[in-house]
């Protein structure tokens, strides 16, 4: 496999998403990829797994119920770059998925970032904010089979980085 760091005046020539690729994120964020790991479809398709185990949990384990769906979320920001032969290079700050993914595919998909965060707050269980309630979980999941299917319509769309 092939790698190399992603430039923002390389970024800026690509043109798959909704704004200009030069506002994803910063030099050094985004790594190129080929061969299977410019394959998007093993990302959307654990993505779905997870959401169908989050389904069977939302009332008894809403707070388990509901890391499944955040983590589906990051693999459907994860899958969509990874169509394009792009992936998070390890220097890359946390939001660096859901930061892309918004700017290049519109307002829905910046529920990437936003469930990462109250994924987060699951993390520190004395939080005011580290409790998920069934009706919540359930929301989420709602959104994220949201994302899901807008990602499988935009992946067939989109083209390697070049």
């Amino acid at each position: 496999m092939n790698s190399s760091n992603a430039s923002r005046r390389d970024l800026a020539t690509a043109s798959t998403g909704t704004t200009s690729s030069s506002s994803w994120c910063g030099p050094g964020h985004l790594d190129l990829v080929g061969g299977p790991a410019a394959n998007g479809q093993p990302f959307l398709d654990l993505a779905a797994r997870h959401i169908s185990s989050a389904e069977r949990l939302a009332e008894v384990s809403p707070d388990s119920a509901f890391l499944l769906p955040a983590k589906a979320a990051q693999l459907i920001g994860s899958g969509l770059l990874a169509r394009q032969g792009l992936r998070p290079a390890l220097s890359a700050p946390e939001q660096v998925v859901g930061t892309a993914v918004a700017a290049q595919f519109g307002h829905q998909f910046s529920q990437v970032e936003l469930l990462r965060q109250r994924a987060g707050e699951l993390d520190m269980p004395t939080s005011r904010d580290s409790h998920i309630l069934p009706s919540e979980a359930k929301t989420y999941l709602g959104t994220v089979r949201t994302l899901l299917a807008a990602a499988r319509e935009v992946a067939g769309k989109l083209a390697l980085f070049h």
